[in-house]
C-alpha cells in the first residue's frame, strides 16, 4: 500500500513539474468540436463544453496550479460562467484543481465518489502532510548527504528531484480538498438549453466508484481512468478496483454511439480504438498471469519473466510490475 502511494506521489510531482514549468499552454489544448475542448497533461485529461447557459467541465487537474491554468484557459475561450464541474472519481490527479474554481458552481459526482473524497482524500491529505511526504523528502535529503560525488549527474538529478518535490509539497499543503455538492447514485442526465449529457458510474473497475461522461449529441465520451491510452493502467485494488469488472464495463461502453474518446490519460482519438486496446490489455494480462498461476509460479517469478512485447513501450517497468502484482492478487483471491 505504502509503495503504491509513493509511486502515485512521484507521478503527481512529475505532472506538477510539467504544469508549473510550462508557459505554452496552447500545446495542451485540443479542440474536439465547436465550443468543445480537452486539456491534456494536467494530471487526468480535462474536458470542457461551452453551452448556451454556461460551461461544463469534466475533472479539474492534479494541483491548484493546474486548476488555475484550466480556469484561465476556459476564460480565454468564453466569458460564460462555469456552471458545472463533474468529478469522475476521488484520485488526486482529478480533484486537487477544484480549489481554483469559483465557489458558487455545482460540483457533481456519484455518491461513492463523494464518500471517497470525504473518507479517503481528506484523510490521506492529513497523513501525507503530517508524515508520509515529509518523510519522503527527508529520505531524498539523506541520499544527497551520503553521496560522495557532488559533481555527478546522479547528484544533480537528485537535487532537481528534491526541489520539485518540495515545490509540489508546499502547494499541496495549501490546497483545500473540495467536496462535491450534488450527487447521484448510478446515473444522472443533465439537460441544458442546447446540450444533453449523461454521467454514468461503473463501480469496482478502476476504483470503487468512477464515472464516465457521455455527450450524446456530440458523440464524445470522456472515459476518465477507465482508459489509460497506450499506458500502463493503475488499478486501485485497495479501494475496489477489479479488472474483470473493468473489462465488462468496457464491453458495455463500446456499444455506445461514439466518434471521439477522451481517455483519463493519454491521447484523444476520433474512434473507439483506445477502448478496444484497453480491454485487450487486461484480457492478455489476465490470461498470461493465469497460465503462470496454473503452473504454480510465484509472483516474483511472474514479474521477472512475463514479457509482452506489444506493451513494452507503455511506460516505466515498475508500473508494469505493479500491474502484474495487482492482477495476480485478484486472480489468486477470486
Amino acid at each position: 500500500m505504502i509503495r503504491k502511494l509513493l509511486f502515485i506521489f512521484i507521478f503527481f510531482v512529475l505532472i506538477f513539474t510539467i504544469i508549473y514549468g510550462s508557459d505554452n499552454m496552447n500545446k495542451n489544448i485540443v479542440k474536439i468540436s465547436e465550443d468543445f475542448y480537452a486539456v491534456k497533461n494536467f494530471g487526468g485529461n480535462v474536458a470542457f463544453l461551452i453551452a448556451e447557459d454556461g460551461v461544463v467541465v469534466v475533472d479539474a487537474g492534479t494541483s491548484l496550479s493546474a486548476g488555475k491554468k484550466i480556469v484561465n484557459i476556459i476564460k480565454e475561450k468564453t466569458d460564460k460562467p462555469i456552471k458545472y464541474v463533474i468529478v469522475t472519481h476521488y484520485h488526486n490527479d482529478h480533484i486537487l484543481g477544484l480549489d481554483a474554481f469559483p465557489e458558487d458552481i455545482k460540483v457533481i459526482s456519484s455518491e461513492k465518489t463523494k464518500e471517497n473524497i470525504e473518507n479517503i482524500s481528506v484523510k490521506q491529505k492529513r497523513e501525507n502532510t503530517e508524515k508520509r511526504y515529509p518523510e519522503y523528502i527527508e529520505s531524498i535529503k539523506t541520499k544527497l548527504a551520503n553521496m560522495e560525488n557532488t559533481e555527478s549527474k546522479e547528484y544533480e538529478e537528485m537535487e532537481k528531484q528534491l526541489k520539485e518535490t518540495e515545490e509540489f509539497f508546499k502547494e499541496y499543503k495549501n490546497t483545500d480538498i473540495v467536496i462535491p455538492n450534488e450527487t447521484f447514485k448510478n446515473k444522472k442526465v443533465i439537460k441544458l438549453r442546447n446540450e444533453t449529457f449523461e454521467i454514468i458510474q461503473y463501480p469496482n473497475t478502476h476504483t470503487s466508484g468512477i464515472s464516465i461522461v457521455y455527450f450524446k449529441k456530440r458523440k464524445v465520451l470522456h472515459t476518465s481512468d477507465l482508459i489509460f491510452n497506450n499506458m500502463y493502467p493503475y488499478i486501485d485494488s485497495e479501494r475496489g478496483g477489479n479488472t474483470e469488472n473493468w473489462i465488462k464495463a468496457l464491453d458495455e461502453i463500446s456499444k455506445m454511439d461514439i466518434n471521439t474518446v477522451i481517455p483519463g490519460h493519454g491521447d484523444i482519438e476520433n474512434n473507439k480504438n483506445s477502448l478496444n486496446r484497453q480491454r485487450e490489455y487486461f484480457k492478455t494480462m489476465r490470461r498470461n498471469i493465469q497460465e503462470y498461476i496454473n503452473n504454480n509460479a510465484e509472483l516474483e517469478e511472474i514479474k521477472e519473466n512475463l514479457k509482452i512485447p506489444e506493451y513494452s513501450n507503455y511506460g516505466k517497468e515498475r508500473f508494469y510490475k505493479l500491474g502484474i502484482e495487482t492482477i495476480y492478487e485478484e486472480l489468486k483471491n477470486r
